[in-house]
């Protein structure tokens, strides 16, 4: 619940923010932020935006956007959003990979990303996709890995942002069966 407190932090906050790239904010503009931003508590708010005083490279607008604020508060609440779902996907790739050199097919994994293990348990079930996976289907395997996880990553996101974890369900699932032809990924909504 926000509070007048809360408001006034924002908008020093905000304030700042302009100034520090050399924008400014409007009445109306600083309005439709708040209205955008006040589900979230006010220190993520605030740790969101000294971390875009830090990092941000965008230079146009000179304000950063809701969006912008929305995903520094996801990146500090989920720090490895930072590395963005494409190296991301690349990353896992390469560790179920490794794990696959180093333990053989038969071995059980655990991966401590959710999606890999998710994705390495129902759409290519790790132990029969290790025994069949060929030198020569490595680099199929590698690109579809990547397609998907980016698609079931930046879904993700999306629909956590709009509060909807029925409809991504549904619709990450039917995405999978587009994608893999084989069995959905069920996903579970843990928020």
């Amino acid at each position: 619940m926000s509070t007048k407190t809360d408001k006034e932090r924002f908008a020093v906050a905000m304030f700042g923010l302009a100034e520090e790239f050399g924008g400014s904010l409007t009445k109306n503009n600083l309005q439709l932020k708040w209205e955008s931003l006040k589900r979230f508590p006010i220190d993520h708010i605030t740790k969101a935006i000294s971390y875009l005083s830090e990092n941000r490279t965008k230079t146009y607008p000179l304000v950063p956007t809701i969006r912008e604020i929305i995903e520094a508060i996801e990146i500090i609440q989920q720090p490895q959003l930072a590395i963005g779902s494409d190296n991301m996907a690349e990353i896992q790739a390469n560790e179920v990979l490794a794990f696959l050199y180093e333990n053989g097919s038969g071995a059980a994994p655990v991966f401590m990303d959710p999606l890999t293990q998710s994705l390495m348990t129902t759409v290519w079930p790790y132990g029969s996709w290790g025994k069949t996976l060929t030198e020569k289907d490595k680099s199929w395997w590698r690109r579809e890995f990547i397609k998907t996880y980016k698609v079931y990553s930046d879904t993700a996101r999306t629909f956590d942002r709009l509060n909807i974890p029925g409809q991504f369900t549904q619709i990450a699932n039917s995405i999978t069966k587009r994608i893999s032809h084989s069995r959905p990924l069920q996903i579970t909504h843990t928020g």
